[in-house]
């Protein structure tokens, strides 16, 4: 495990011994038993400090370890399924374990530019549920929404521009192509004094459009 070190000479000694790790295998598969596409695994310590997360391929075995035996937290996470999160606990030697996820109904795809370059960091606003995420450095997002149905997707930029579609959930590779369009700046203050930090959220008929900087 991790050890406290003080330097107090130009060289230091330092004897590190090495303690009986284990490691955990983990299958990860939907209600049916079939593979889960392309999970994320991350396992932390009980303080919630990251200690490793990486992304498998559709079907692969994750392989956690070897850690120091003890307590641990383990969480997955794919697109179209609820994350699941558990305690986890390294003993020695090599055990197994599979997750099952449940499928979510959700909203997902990507957001480009006018020219169709890809778009990180937009916002994308769900009505009428009120929920916003900002896509990935790919230009993805992906919402989970309440039911099946006609849900209002919304995303904007301030210099780039926007667009306001319908989408029937579930659906997958939803595109979402910001159109430029005419933009409002907006200074918040108290007292004469600017606020630095605030949110602001213009409505139209055409739809909704929250401030991003």
């Amino acid at each position: 495990g991790p050890q406290s070190l003080r330097l107090e000479a130009s060289h230091t000694q330092v004897t590190l011994e090495l303690e009986p790790g284990g490691r955990v295998l983990v299958t990860i598969v939907d209600e049916q038993g079939f593979p889960i596409p392309a999970p994320t695994v991350a396992v932390s310590t009980r303080g919630e400090r990251l200690l490793m997360k990486t992304k498998l391929e559709t079907g692969a075995l994750g392989i956690i370890g070897p850690l120091v035996q003890g307590a641990y937290t383990l969480a997955v996470s794919a697109v179209g399924f609820e994350g699941v999160k558990r305690p986890l606990t390294i003993a020695q030697g090599e055990s197994s374990i599979e997750i099952v996820m449940t499928r979510t109904v959700s909203l997902s795809g990507r957001v480009i530019d006018e020219y169709g370059r890809i778009a990180p960091g937009i916002s994308v606003l769900v009505t009428p549920t009120g929920d916003s995420i900002n896509t990935d450095a790919d230009g993805r997002f992906s919402i989970a929404v309440p039911t099946v149905g006609q849900y209002g997707l919304h995303a904007h930029h301030s210099d780039w521009g926007g667009v306001d579609t319908t989408a029937i959930a579930p659906k997958e590779n939803i595109e979402l192509q910001l159109d430029p369009k005419a933009s409002v700046d907006i200074t918040v203050s108290i007292a004469g004094r600017r606020v630095e930090g605030a949110h602001a959220l213009l409505s139209h008929p055409d739809g909704v459009f929250r401030s991003d900087r």
